[in-house]
């Protein structure tokens, strides 16, 4: 569980996020801009994307979770609730500091699957050219 749950929450972020000495990130300080709008964006997102914000979840996990209609099952101080996957990860927007719905206190204490029919398998394509930074 721990595993899954650390996964789905892997921070939103692209090459720009790691280098605070030169290029401006939205993410590491907010206001600053986003580099990646203008320079190399070859691996940034082309939807739900704002002018704060172009980076990509990195988690292969949380795509299939959505691909399955999953459900995050979540406690906190205001109790325990189910927030469907697709609603989890949010929209970088006005506030691209923050990945998730998750508040101050909150834990995923489980995940519900839609059940699957027949036999299914997630294929990742390789890309043959490094990333350009």
């Amino acid at each position: 569980m721990a595993s899954w749950a650390a996964t789905s929450c892997s921070a939103t972020r692209c090459a720009y996020f790691r280098d605070e000495m030169i290029f401006p990130c939205n993410k590491r300080r907010l206001g600053s801009g986003c580099a990646a709008l203008h320079g190399s964006n070859r691996n940034h997102a082309i939807f739900g994307w704002s002018d704060a914000c172009v980076a990509t979840n990195p988690s292969d996990v949380a795509v299939a979770l959505a691909a399955l209609d999953a459900t995050v099952v979540v406690r906190g101080p205001a109790g325990q609730r189910a927030i469907a996957f697709t609603d989890f990860h949010r929209l970088p927007g006005d506030t691209p500091e923050r990945d998730n719905v998750l508040g101050r206190g909150d834990l995923i204490v489980s995940n519900r699957r839609a059940r699957l029919r027949g036999r299914s398998r997630l294929a990742l394509p390789e890309d043959p050219r490094p990333p350009v930074v």
